[in-house]
């Protein structure tokens, strides 16, 4: 009886349409690569001029070359979007609704451009074309996860990273003292 039951639920949530107003929260997803060039030139580009995004609008990454999964999603947008197949699996890869664009560089034109895609859901209905697709994968396969990452997360500073640089600045620096002390011993 559970399972009927969740079946039931199941199919009803993905029969109601992933529509929201325009003042509503709109996502643009961008598909990348993690050695990328256009990829990184991109998003350090969107992450510097990060201020002339909306608040309505959320940035979400896929890395699609290391992992499997969200491979395979790229592979079912592709497949919706019907991309050439010499383009199937190219990024970035970048969804506004039920728009895509393939291809984009650190500059101004392709950030306006990105933009203008998600300021058109303020005048037309918006469909979350990857937030479908994403239930539809894993309604047929529930042990399917995606890997995403927020714009924020993606590039803001690396708490890591820093601890590292310093803890081996500060490692250098003990090193040196510590020679100083010794060599003015003898």
């Amino acid at each position: 009886m559970k399972k009927l039951i969740t079946f039931i639920v199941m199919g009803i949530i993905l029969l109601i349409p992933n529509t929201v107003l325009a003042k509503d929260k709109i996502t643009i997803y961008i598909f990348r690569g993690d050695e990328c060039p256009h990829c990184e030139d991109a998003l350090d580009f969107i992450y510097t001029n990060k201020d002339k995004i909306p608040d309505n609008v959320e940035i979400i990454t896929y890395e699609t070359w290391s992992n499997e999964n969200n491979a395979k999603l790229l592979e079912k947008l592709d497949e919706y979007f019907e991309v050439e197949e010499k383009d199937v699996g190219s990024v970035p890869f970048i969804v506004v609704g039920t728009d895509y664009k393939l291809g984009m560089y650190g500059n101004l034109t392709d950030f306006n451009n990105l933009l203008d895609m998600a300021k058109k859901y303020e005048t037309e209905e918006y469909e979350d074309i990857v937030a479908k697709t994403i239930k539809e994968m894993q309604s047929e396969d529930k042990s399917l996860k995606f890997k995403a990452y927020s714009l924020e997360k993606l590039m803001g500073p690396n708490v890591v990273g820093n601890i590292i640089v310093i803890t081996v600045f500060g490692v250098i620096v003990l090193g040196f003292v510590g020679m100083i002390v010794v060599s003015r011993k003898k």
